[in-house]
């Protein structure tokens, strides 16, 4: 044994090939791996053993199978490498399996499975540097099914008052995104907008667009979110928000965001992972402005969100808003509140949905807000306890100035520190106001009061001594005088622009209103006045200075100043005086020019508008419009009369249309001319432009011929650089300068370029560039590329021109192609036959220039590459030809004649049989001649030319096949046959000569022929025609039986002779003794149908062994016609009556298609006409057609085609035609018919006269209401004028129209048309006539002099009412209807007695109403109504209706000041009038509306004077009326504007103190849980102290004047004070609250709540010393559990139990005591000394808390083994042999503890040389705490003869670190299969004794393999690699079989397929192994080897058995 061995090593050491056939195999196999958002693997597949290897790559989308099914095959992947890319994969987290196949022929070898799976990132980064409210990416989570899908949600929240009104001046604004910078705009998929007031009474939604408003009592919210869905890389980016006025377009920029998108990122998912939130702050300081912080008393918007899909599919999560002690505030994703305290205050937004919080961590967000301390408001805090009345009138203006004393006060109290605050008046100083004290002040007015104390009084309470103003009421004391007035100067002149003063002098007290009225204006300025165009000034209230400024025409006429006082007597009488003066100011103006344009400075091309005005009073001269001297007319007539405008425009400017423009007016004032103009330079500017031109044109242009290219470039200012290219070569530049061949213009520079004489060179690109520079900026310009293309045709060369090769020689042919353009198409053809094309085959042209191609072939050896090679050449020519060249060449092969013959010696043939004799001739020159000679000696002769005989056949070029073909065989054939064949050698002269032989010897049986004659290929004879039919009978013995009948096509047969030897021998029968022949003639002078049928012939003989021999034949002969036609029909038919045509066809074969056309049209075709049609015998068909009402389109020519078969079976067909003509006199009729009415000048007008006859009308006369005729006729023009047109023949239709119908139109119109009948030359006629009538429905209107329906009362107004009709209107009215819908007319008429002033006109009839001065009652509904007669004679109405609206400003008078008690009613009463009335009356106070009246309830009465009640409340009435009330009234006035009037009182509200606690019964507090202790404290005057008594008796308290402040309070009327504090266990106790406060009387008031009593509680907490806690088994597990709460559990309640051991009793492990530091704590400590391993896992102390809930804390303990090592089990899956590249597994089983490390080493076992350690990591299986698997990864190679595995192992020991070391080893498996790595250098006798060594080797290794094979037991389960089957989920278990080959390791590898080891079932491991279907033991060495091929090849597919592993 070990001797074989040796000689199987020695044959791997000496071997220069492989030991056994070399192995189809993978040496690279796809690797699974995984790829990254947008990007790819590599998968890898190599394989040897085989040439011309082939790949196929399989994505395994349909499943596993062996090989890959094709449907997964990837197309068009046939490398080594596949990449994967990223979007292959399935997103959502699934691998994807792809698979290699290797093919070399029919070897085949699949890789095995590689997954690629695609990794998911879980988030994205994001940057908010934004301006957002919301501090966290709101993300879009995703379920398992969602791909690369998801939203992104950027904020951008805007607040109005961030804007000043000087950017956005009131008007509307946007806010749009946009990405990295403005051009790149990003549409808002979705936008909303929130509005929150301060209120918070509503929300208003909106679309994103809205009024700004800047009242800061509201605060608006503007949130726009930009969403972007579907996330990309590309995405990534700066997003900015901004506002855009819509005025102005300013812009505000928002803020901006940065989105970071990941490098790897394409499409993929997002998971939440935070939620949103944050606060916003809805108080505004100040300024207006938002507040940067909250303060007390401030409501803060709280948001937060998170974007969440939930199974039922939603998107929106559950909310829930809590406060710091945990209370539910609101369940919505917003919530306001109010901070009602200063320091750090907490929100909590958590998220209930189980599904969406299950995804988060928190599930909640927490926000922290800081609180600052409130403002001082002294509003609040400061009140006056006597209300003086707004105005205190006292009237001295009638009688005496003596008047009633009075007097006037106020009163109240300052409550913050010591500041030092008075009250003080502009008259009176009221004494200092004590911090905490009430101060009064009082002011006597005694009955000696006079006008000089009239003024305002102001009670003002002030911070002494900045004197800084915190408060201040005032009233207003005033005594009335008579007004006076005047004003200076009378008249005046102004000039255009300039401004009119005048002064107006007023008197009288006190004065209400100075007043100035403006000419043509409802206007009135009211002084003082300092903006506008009229002003109003004064420095005393006495001179008033009123400037007119900007005078214009509009502003002359008379201005008046009216001076108004207003008092009240003491009775309460309102008083009222005016009085007025007036002067009158007219407008002059001088001519002024102006001349403008559109633009001054025009870019080329576009269009400018020039504009002149010329301005002046009296009315200027039209102006005048000169360029350089020269007048240029306006574009259009000008315009205006004081303003004339005109117009002169240039649609589409050139550069001449530059340079100065003067327009120049002029106007006479005073006798004097005063003349103007204005001056503009128009610049057309442009940007330079540059043409490139060719001359001649044409982009193809000849070789030879000449161009001249001019590149030009054109601009103003004048270009400055020319560049001409030649593709990139720069033929010309010019950069300025002189340059003789630069052409300069005004605006152009050109440069000429000629070429004399084309070459193919000159084809090319050229370019033309251009620079100018405009306005400082340079600009560039290109022509657009010219192609010029330089055309020649192709020319060719072949070389060589002739070649003789030899028979075995090759020959190179080389073609060379040039021309203009380039050949396209290069082909080498021998004969039909295109060898080689270009760009068809690669390799066979190479470009040797531009224009040239040269390609070579070369032939192949033999005959076959002789004959005749053309070379073709093509290219492109001029005007898209195609030039096509081509050259030849001949090519001989030479090779001496040979001879051959088929067959090659004597032959005998049967008589009567055929034979072939063959002769092969074979020869280069080719044969030109074979001669056969026969037996008789005759000679056959084969020709080259053609001229031989035919009976050799021959074929074949240079080997001829020569046939001589006997094809019965005769006696006289017999004989010897030679056949010679020649050629003649290339450059010889002389034949050259071969010859073969071979002898026949013929036998044969009787044969009958027949043969025809004048009988047709097909068997066919012509009816009519004579035919011949012989019969010839031939045999070996002469015939001595003949029979010849016939079978006609119906009927039976017939004998037609008999020769039957020696009974019957008629003469008919000729006998051939010579030739063994029976010959009979049989012959037809006249064919018929009868003579067709069959011929049969029957003959006898007696051939060989005298036995008798038979044969017939047999003949069919068809009788053909061919097919006639025949139509008949009358010649011609009224129309309306009935038409029959028939069609009749004759023939045989029978007419298989009969069909009808008309004029070349079909119109009918019988289909299968033996059925459709009837027929008297079988060859004639007759078929019909009938017409039943036969019309004009029923004439014409017919004709009947019929077609059958005949002769040869060639289809005949026959036609025979009729002409039909249709008889009908003309008739003429009109359309419409009768008496019609149109429409005026809408309708149109449409006759229609049809003109029907036959033969076809020939004149039509048309005549129409004027007079005129027209005339059409058949010869002349079928349009005789644009109106009136024909067309048609039988029925011709000739049509009138106007498209806009008139009057004129009205009248008689008659058409007569003309024709003639058939076979009549007299014209016949008929004439219509119709009546057209015209109408119009009458129209209405109503027009005003004034241009809108408002009317200033007092001005003048005209009102014209205009009635028009189509029949003239019988009946005008104008109707008035007033505001109370009175109804009146003003003038009316109704056909008679016309008043004067109705004025009539043509068609109309017009009103004028004249209203000189408009009053109230003038306002209404003004109606102008007429009436005629129209459409069929209806009487028809019209009417329009005009609106005049009389307005003026409205007015509201005053309101006395109110006091009312809580809960108690009052009642508001208010008085306003207005010219329209007022729509609009609103009462309301801060913060709330009273009411808001808008004609539509009964709170106000009255239409132009108004008067307002409303009681407000009962007992509802409460602090909130407590306020400054605002009445406001609005009305629309003159240009519909809005003119509105206000006026203010003040409410007071009383009510006694109350007192109440929150929490309003007894309850518990949370130990160290902030608690919040609220009292609220009503009344009114409000709350100026508040105590909150605690248990321990101590006091907090707030206090108005500042002393207490341990209470933080809120609100006036309402206090909401609060105390915060942490509970202790000592916090138990009552707690109560105590209000005080003022009422009328200045009593103090005070109130308690009640009390409520508060215990601390604590709930159960549980906690644990350790979560975790490892322990050796000679160690102490020791762990305590605190618990704590308020009531404390008892001890009882706490217990500890085992995790996994239920029965484990640990009560003598626990020790449980209350803790030492207080009365609410316990500690329970569990000890186990020397613990269990089986002990290991989870401790629970649990603890029976509050409510029977069980609280559980755990500790896991680890129990441990003792600290070993042992030595290592090594093993490996090789086997005893392996190939090399063989992929292995080592495995290293360890036991030891901790778990220990591995090492594995290998060396050669045979030379013993260093270890080497494998650096590939271990896979790992920890099996159990104390054992461990690794197993090791090897390819095999061939520098080790066998292996050697040691597996090192190393612990380190938990208790002293000490390092544990253990090594094992195992030998490995024999290397096979390698290659000698140098050759043998011995001689031929060494190498031949290796190889008789070597064989004896080979068998003796292979004996051995056998050996093995034969002892190789069943498969075990270790230490061999296992073979999974296709379902390994369904293994069958099979019986186990003794086939096992002796490598399946080779066949694990060979499949590709992976282990596998089913352990699914308890107790029962499955494995399995390949074995080859065959019950044949393979007794060959190697056998294995063959065994593995049958697999790898597919010869048969393996079989997998299962075994049990016990």
């Amino acid at each position: 044994m070990k001797l074989i061995l040796l000689l199987f090593l020695l044959c791997l050491l000496i071997n220069n090939s492989k030991c056994g056939p070399e192995i189809f195999k993978f040496t690279s196999e796809p690797v699974s791996q995984t790829v990254n958002p947008g990007g790819s693997v590599t998968l890898s597949c190599i394989a040897t053993g085989r040439s011309g290897i082939t790949y196929s790559w399989y994505k395994l989308d349909t499943g596993f199978s062996t090989p890959p099914s094709n449907t997964d095959l990837i197309s068009g992947e046939t490398g080594t490498t596949y990449v994967v890319q990223a979007a292959d994969v399935d997103e959502s987290g699934e691998e994807k399996l792809f698979q290699c196949k290797a093919t070399a022929g029919s070897d085949v070898i699949i890789s095995n499975v590689a997954t690629v799976l695609y990794k998911l990132p879980d988030s994205i980064e994001y940057d908010n540097t934004g301006k957002s409210y919301i501090d966290t990416l709101i993300k879009t989570p995703s379920d398992d099914t969602d791909k690369g899908v998801f939203l992104f949600s950027l904020p951008c929240n805007t607040y109005e008052n961030d804007f000043d009104t000087s950017i956005t001046n009131g008007e509307p604004y946007d806010v749009q995104w946009f990405k990295d910078d403005e051009t790149d705009r990003v549409e808002v998929s979705y936008s909303n907008m929130w509005t929150y007031y301060t209120e918070l009474k509503s929300t208003i939604q909106y679309d994103g667009v809205v009024d700004v408003s800047y009242d800061v009592s509201r605060l608006n919210i503007k949130k726009y979110d930009l969403f972007i869905f579907n996330v990309q890389k590309s995405d990534a980016g700066t997003y900015s928000c901004r506002a855009v006025s819509r005025k102005n377009k300013q812009k505000v920029l928002l803020g901006s965001t940065v989105l970071t998108v990941p490098a790897e990122n394409n499409q993929y998912t997002i998971r939440p992972k935070t939620i949103a939130g944050g606060y916003m702050v809805l108080a505004v300081d100040s300024a207006g402005k938002i507040r940067s912080a909250p303060k007390e008393d401030d409501k803060v918007l709280l948001m937060c969100g998170v974007a969440c899909r939930t199974s039922s599919g939603t998107w929106d999560p559950q909310y829930q808003w809590k406060d710091s002690i945990g209370a539910v505030l609101a369940s919505t994703r917003e919530h306001i509140v109010t901070l009602s305290s200063s320091g750090s205050v907490s929100y909590t937004c958590e998220i209930l949905n189980s599904e969406c919080a299950s995804k988060l961590s928190p599930a909640k967000k927490i926000l922290n807000i800081q609180v600052g301390a409130a403002d001082f408001d002294p509003t609040l805090q400061f009140t006056f306890s006597k209300s003086p009345p707004e105005y205190m009138w006292y009237d001295t203006s009638d009688n005496s100035k003596s008047h009633d004393p009075f007097e006037i006060g106020c009163e109240g109290s300052y409550t913050s520190g010591n500041t030092d605050v008075v009250f003080q008046n502009s008259v009176y100083r009221m004494p200092d106001l004590v911090a905490g004290s009430n101060v009064s002040g009082v002011y006597n007015f005694d009955s000696s009061f006079t006008s000089d104390k009239s003024g305002v009084y102001q009670c003002v309470m002030s911070n002494d001594p900045n004197k800084v103003v915190l408060y201040q009421q005032t009233t207003n004391v005033i005594i009335a005088e008579n007004p006076t007035s005047t004003i200076t100067p009378t008249a005046m002149n102004v000039l255009d622009g300039e401004t009119a003063t005048f002064t107006c002098t007023v008197g009288g007290y006190p004065i209400e209103s100075v007043s100035i009225s403006i000419p043509n204006s409802a206007s009135v300025v009211t002084c003082p006045q300092t903006s506008g165009d009229v002003t109003c000034s004064t420095t005393d209230s006495t001179n008033y200075e009123v400037e007119v400024k900007g005078m214009v025409l509009s502003k002359s006429g008379q201005y008046t100043c009216t001076v108004q006082t207003k008092w009240y007597k003491t009775d309460g009488t309102e008083m009222r005086k005016q009085v007025s003066a007036s002067i009158t100011v007219t407008y002059v103006k001088a001519s002024t020019t102006v001349l403008t344009a559109s633009s001054t400075t025009v870019k080329l091309g576009e269009t400018v508008t020039l504009t002149c005005v010329v301005e002046g009073y009296p009315e200027p001269t039209t102006p005048t419009l000169t360029k350089s001297g020269s007048q240029i007319d306006w574009s259009s007539a000008c315009t205006g009369t004081n303003r004339k405008e005109c117009l002169k425009v240039f649609s589409s400017t050139t550069l001449s249309d530059s340079g100065e423009y003067v327009c120049a007016g002029s106007n006479t004032i005073d006798n004097t001319e005063n003349k103007s103009e204005d001056k503009l330079d128009l610049t057309i500017e442009g940007d330079v432009a540059v043409s490139l031109t060719q001359t001649p044109a044409g982009s193809e242009q000849n070789k030879g011929s000449s161009v001249t290219l001019t590149c030009k470039a054109e601009g103003n200012p004048l270009p400055t650089k020319l560049t001409f290219k030649k593709g990139d070569q720069v033929l010309k530049s010019y950069s300025g300068g002189d340059d003789s061949s630069i052409t300069k213009g005004t605006y152009h520079i050109q440069y000429e370029h000629p070429i004399s004489s084309l070459v193919l060179a000159d084809t090319a690109t050229y370019k033309c560039e251009g620079q100018n520079t405009v306005n400082g900026d340079v600009k560039d310009g290109s022509a657009p590329p010219l192609d010029l293309v330089v055309i020649s045709a192709v020319e060719v060369t072949l070389t060589p021109t002739h070649a003789t090769p030899a028979k075995d020689e090759s020959t190179t042919i080389t073609c060379t192609a040039t021309g203009g353009r380039k050949p396209h198409i290069v082909e080498l053809k021998k004969g039909s036959t295109i060898v080689k094309s270009h760009p068809t085959d690669s390799g066979f042209c190479t470009e040797t220039d531009s224009f040239t191609l040269e390609c070579t072939y070369v032939t192949s050896a033999g005959y076959a590459s002789g004959g005749k090679y053309d070379c073709i050449g093509k290219n492109t020519v001029a005007n898209s030809q195609v030039a096509t060249v081509t050259e030849s060449i001949n090519i001989t092969v030479s090779e001496p004649v040979k001879v051959t013959l088929t067959p090659a010696s004597s032959k005998e043939v049967t008589v009567g049989t055929g034979i072939t004799i063959t002769c092969t001739v074979e020869g280069g020159k080719k044969p030109h001649k074979v001669t056969l000679t026969k037996p008789d000696t005759s000679v056959i002769t084969w020709l080259s030319d053609g001229t031989g005989s035919t009976e050799l056949s021959c074929s074949g070029d240079h080997v001829k096949t020569c046939l001589y073909e006997i094809t019965t065989v005769a006696y006289s054939d017999e004989g010897n046959y030679q056949c010679d064949g020649y050629n003649i050698l290339p450059g010889q002269t002389s034949e050259q000569k071969d010859t073969a032989q071979v002898s026949l010897v013929p036998v044969k049986d009787v044969s009958v022929t027949i043969t025809k004659g004048q009988v047709s290929s097909f068997n066919e004879v012509s009816h009519g025609d004579p035919f011949t039919l012989g019969c010839q009978a031939d045999g070996g013995r002469i015939p001595f039986y003949l029979k010849f009948e016939h079978t006609p096509p119906s009927g039976q047969a017939s004998e037609i002779v008999l020769y039957n030897k020696p009974s019957t021998t008629p003469a008919e029968v000729t006998v051939s003794e010579s030739e063994n022949t029976l010959t009979y003639d049989y012959s037809v002078s006249s064919a018929d149908y009868n003579h067709g049928g069959t011929y049969n012939c029957l003959s006898k003989n007696r051939a060989a062994s005298n036995a008798e021999k038979s044969d017939s034949g047999s003949q069919e002969i068809t009788i053909v016609k061919n097919v006639t036609s025949v139509i008949t029909s009358p010649d011609i038919v009224d129309k309306g009556s009935q038409l029959r045509i028939t069609c009749s066809a004759d023939g045989n074969r029978p007419p298989h298609y009969v069909a009808l056309e008309k004029d070349g049209v079909m119109i009918k075709n019988w289909t299968d006409p033996a059925t459709n049609c009837s027929s008297s015998t079988l060859y004639n068909i007759t078929c019909g057609y009938d017409v039943a009402d036969v019309g004009y389109s029923d004439g014409g020519t017919y004709g009947c085609i019929s077609k059958n078969k005949a002769l040869e079976q060639k289809l005949v067909s026959s036609k025979d035609t009729k002409t039909v003509e249709i008889s009908q006199s003309v008739l003429t009729s009109f359309s419409p018919s009768s008496t019609t009415e149109l429409l005026w000048g809408s309708d149109s007008l449409n006759l229609l006269c049809s003109v029907e006859g036959g033969l076809p009308p020939h004149e039509v006369n048309f005549e129409i209401p004027n007079g005129t005729t027209y005339s059409w006729t058949r010869q002349s023009s079928r349009t005789v004028s644009n109106s009136f047109t024909c067309n048609g023949d039988h029925e011709l239709r000739c049509a009138h129209q106007v498209i806009s119908t008139t009057f004129d139109n009205t009248g008689l119109y008659k058409c007569t048309g003309y024709n003639k009948l058939p076979n009549s030359s007299m014209d016949r006629n008929m004439e219509k006539t119709v009546e057209i009538v015209v109408v119009k429905d009458v129209e209405a209107s109503l027009t005003s002099t004034s241009d809108t329906d408002e009317v200033s009362f007092g001005a003048a107004l005209n009102l014209t009412c205009n009635v028009k009709g189509g029949r003239a209107p019988f009946y005008i009215r104008v109707q008035f209807t007033d505001q109370d819908g009175g109804v009146s007319n003003l003038i009316e008429y109704n056909g008679s007695n016309m008043p004067d002033n109705i004025r009539e006109e043509k068609n109309s009839l017009e009103y004028v109403h004249v209203i000189n001065g408009v009053g109230y009652n003038d306002g209404g509904v003004y109606n102008c109504s007429g009436k005629n007669r129209a459409y069929e004679n209806e009487e028809k109405t019209d009417e329009m209706s005009k609106e005049v609206v009389v307005v003026k400003n409205v007015e509201i008078d005053p309101v006395e000041d109110i006091e009312a008690d809580h809960g108690t009613s009052f009642t508001f009463t208010i008085t306003l009038n207005g010219g329209r009335s007022p729509h609009l009356v609103k009462l309301e106070n801060t913060g709330s509306q009273i009411f808001n009246w808008q004609k539509d309830s009964d709170v106000c009465t009255g239409t132009n004077v108004l008067t307002c009640t409303k009681v407000v409340g009962n007992s509802d009435v409460n602090f909130g009326y407590d306020s400054v009330y605002t009445v406001t009234a609005q009305n629309t006035a003159k240009d519909k504007t809005d003119h509105t009037a206000t006026k203010s009182f003040k409410v007071t509200v009383y009510k006694d103190v109350s007192a109440a606690i929150n929490p309003s019964s007894d309850s518990t507090m949370t130990y160290h849980v902030d608690t919040t202790i609220t009292c609220n404290v009503i009344g009114g005057l409000p709350p100026h102290k508040v105590d909150l008594i605690l248990p321990n008796q101590v006091t907090k308290t707030w206090s108005k004047d500042g002393t207490g402040n341990s209470l933080t309070c809120t609100g006036t009327h309402e206090k909401t004070c609060t105390y915060t504090f942490t509970p202790e266990y000592n916090s138990d106790g009552n707690y109560k609250c105590v209000g005080y406060n003022k009422v009328r009387s200045e009593e103090e008031k005070q109130q308690e709540s009640t009390v409520v009593q508060l215990t601390t509680v604590r709930s159960t907490e549980v906690t644990i010393s350790n979560k975790t806690l490892s322990v050796l088994t000679n160690g102490t597990v020791d762990v305590n559990c605190t618990i704590v709460g308020k009531p404390l559990v008892d001890i009882a309640a706490v217990s500890w139990s085992h995790a996994t051991l239920p029965d484990l009793d640990l009560s003598g492990n626990v020790s449980t005591v209350k803790g030492s530091q207080d009365d609410y704590t316990l500690v329970s400590t569990l000890s186990i000394v020397n613990p269990l391993t089986e002990y290991s896992g989870s401790f629970n102390c649990n603890v029976l808390a509050e409510n029977n809930q069980v609280i559980t804390k755990s500790v896991v303990v680890s129990i441990n083994n003792r600290e070993f090592l042992d030595a290592p089990t090594v093993t490996h899956n090789g086997g005893e042999a392996v190939e090399q590249d063989t992929k292995m597994s080592i495995t290293c089983f360890v036991k030891g503890f901790p778990r220990p490390s591995a090492t594995l080493f290998y060396r050669n076992l045979v030379d013993g040389d260093e270890s080497r350690k494998i650096p590939d990591a271990p896979s790992i299986d920890k099996i159990s705490p104390t054992a461990t698997e690794f197993v090791f990864q090897l390819s095999t190679s061939c520098d080790y003869t066998q292996y050697k595995f040691i597996c090192e192992t190393n612990s380190t020991k938990y208790t002293d670190s000490r390092v544990l070391k253990e090594s094992n080893s195992v030998q490995g498996p024999i290397v096979i299969g390698c290659e000698n790595a140098a050759e043998s250098n011995t001689g031929v006798m060494i190498a031949s004794g290796i190889a008789a060594v070597l064989f004896v080797i080979i068998i003796l290794g292979g004996i051995y393999i056998l050996h093995l094979r034969r002892r190789q037991s069943p498969k075990s389960a270790t230490g061999h690699v296992v073979y999974v089957n296709t379902n390994p989920e369904n293994l069958v278990e099979v019986e186990q079989t003794s086939e096992h080959k002796y490598d399946d390791v080779v066949l694990h590898v060979s499949t590709g397929e992976a282990a596998y080891v089913n352990t699914a079932t308890p107790a029962l491991h499955l494995y399995n192994d390949v074995v080859i279907p065959t019950q044949t033991t393979d007794d060959t060495p190697y056998a294995y080897a063959r065994s593995e091929d049958v697999v790898r090849h597919n010869i048969r597919p393996p079989v997998y058995n299962n075994h049990e592993l016990r």
